[in-house]
């Protein structure tokens, strides 16, 4: 759709808009760490977020104007994917550089980059992309493999001159493209980059490594990023269990548990293994005043129903143990009662959380590899209301 120069607007319904768009994107990117969130939540906030960006996009030339002020008097992630989705839809290269300009004041607002690159569709960034990859800006070379890592498609030759870059966000983000896209014929540059410093660049390789085929040198990689706190640690940690749960595995992530900056991830990684054990032993672990919350946590994320939809979680300490009392982290699942919902209603529903879909589009990957990774966070399309 078309941004128009002239058209009649209502503002404050054009201000409507742009803050529902800005407010729901911001909450779809939280849906996938939440295990309470499954596709027909996901489906049913991307139809509201689509009508605002409707809503916008027949908005005219005002549109642009009144996402460029909104980030203007609120420069977070969510604005600027309002202001970037309609510049790349329907404005013209001076709108899209003015976005752009922005944000290179404001950093940390880049992802809101990426989800209008994911959402605007392959066929509407396409026309995009080979100039960002020949341009002297990093910002811009950095877009268009991100843009070619959303829509899961192969650069060609600038693929090997991305994974030779200058610039170190646009080599981590040519590295995690090789996993994504099933580059087997590029393994070695994977390999070889796990050797490179801690962060995201190990951990691109890594990841890449692993849905590559070659577990061996990129599981010791993923723990050693696991078992630290920064910003991949967590997403590590999910990939280290899903790539091996042997009997060491397991040993390992209990060694995490008892490390308490990360015994709350470990709890959560520990929901990947696919044992009913391990699933026994995290409804044992609801009883655990300190644990509950992330054992309830990790139990909803693996199971095919709706948690929400029994009597399994309690909302007053009083009637738990006195352990429970003071705590700010309820409702609490109560492992009686988890047992009862899953006896009665595992295998008869049609739950799947984002974390789990997430989850199982990695396993398959690194099953298969070479083949491309599955795009879990793809727009579904449900009724907003029902």
């Amino acid at each position: 759709m078309p941004v128009h120069e002239t058209i009649s607007v209502i503002p404050p319904i054009l201000r409507q808009h742009a803050e529902g768009a800005a407010f729901l994107w911001s909450q779809r990117v939280r849906m996938f760490h939440d295990p309470a969130f499954g596709e027909v939540e996901l489906g049913r906030l991307d139809r509201r977020l689509g009508a605002h960006i409707d809503g916008l996009l027949a908005s005219g030339i005002a549109a642009l104007g009144e996402a460029a002020a909104r980030f203007e008097d609120f420069p977070e992630p969510g604005e600027m994917f309002a202001w970037f989705l309609v510049a790349l839809l329907g404005g013209g290269p001076e709108d899209i550089a003015a976005a752009l300009e922005k944000v290179a004041d404001h950093p940390d607002c880049r992802s809101g980059l990426s989800g209008a690159i994911a959402w605007a569709g392959a066929g509407a960034v396409r026309p995009h992309v080979k100039p960002w990859f020949t341009s002297t800006d990093p910002l811009l070379r950095l877009l268009a493999m991100t843009a070619c890592s959303h829509h899961r498609a192969d650069p060609g030759d600038w693929l090997d001159r991305c994974l030779a870059d200058e610039d170190p966000q646009v080599r981590d983000r040519a590295l995690r493209l090789l996993g994504e896209i099933g580059r087997v014929d590029r393994l070695g540059m994977a390999v070889e980059a796990l050797e490179g410093p801690r962060g995201p660049g190990q951990f691109a390789a890594a990841r890449s490594a692993l849905l590559l085929g070659r577990s061996g040198p990129a599981l010791p990689v993923l723990r050693r990023l696991a078992a630290e706190t920064g910003r991949v640690a967590d997403a590590a940690l999910e990939l280290a269990v899903l790539g091996g749960q042997g009997a060491e595995a397991r040993g390992w992530l209990g060694d995490l548990m008892r490390r308490p900056e990360r015994a709350g991830a470990a709890l959560m990684a520990a929901g990947a293994i696919r044992d009913p054990g391990v699933l026994d032993w995290l409804i044992g672990m609801c009883a655990d005043p300190a644990h509950a919350a992330g054992a309830g946590r990790a139990i909803r994320a693996r199971l095919d129903f709706d948690l929400d939809d029994t009597d399994a979680f309690e909302a007053d300490p009083a009637k738990l143990a006195p352990g429970f009392a003071g705590r700010d982290d309820g409702p609490w699942p109560v492992a009686e009662r988890v047992r009862d919902a899953i006896k009665t209603l595992a295998g008869k529903g049609r739950f799947t959380s984002l974390i789990a879909l997430r989850r199982d589009c990695l396993v398959a990957a690194i099953a298969a590899p070479g083949r491309t990774l599955a795009d879990w966070r793809h727009r579904r399309s449900y009724p907003a209301w029902s």
